[in-house]
């Protein structure tokens, strides 16, 4: 997500972006909501998608308003990516009908390989930015 407000007062929650929206709820003191998007209303204020209640997913449109007293927006920060270290990548298949073979490039020069008939098989391996893993399947 990439906003989330902690509401410090008891804040509607509407179906449109617009102070004048259908109106769904109202959310208590305490609440977390969380969504991705910013939207403004026909004045220029700016209300928040909210996709998440108290980590809970909302089930349809839903926005507050981010302009009030009752909720400061804040951005989540994005996490920090060092490329020079290394990931580990775990490939589970579970297949309907058997895999003949499964090939993980790690570069476009060194593969590793399974081949034969296999409903599920697992394999893990370790990466990173030089080498990104591309999986294909065949």
């Amino acid at each position: 997500m990439n906003y989330y407000m902690d509401l410090v007062g008891a804040m509607n929650i509407r179906q449109a972006p617009d102070p004048n929206g259908i109106w769904l709820a109202k959310l208590p003191i305490g609440t977390r909501v969380e969504g991705d998007q910013l939207f403004k209303d026909a004045a220029g204020r700016n209300w928040l998608e909210v996709l998440l209640i108290d980590a809970i997913q909302t089930t349809q449109r839903t926005y507050i308003a981010t302009y009030t007293t009752s909720g400061v927006l804040k951005a989540n920060t994005p996490p920090i990516i060092d490329p020079a270290l290394p990931f580990k990548v775990g490939l589970n298949i579970i297949a309907d009908s058997p895999v003949r073979l499964v090939r993980i490039e790690l570069d476009g020069s060194r593969t590793l390989v399974y081949e034969g008939l296999a409903g599920n098989y697992a394999m893990e391996f370790t990466a990173n930015d030089s080498n990104a893993p591309f999986i294909r399947m065949e």
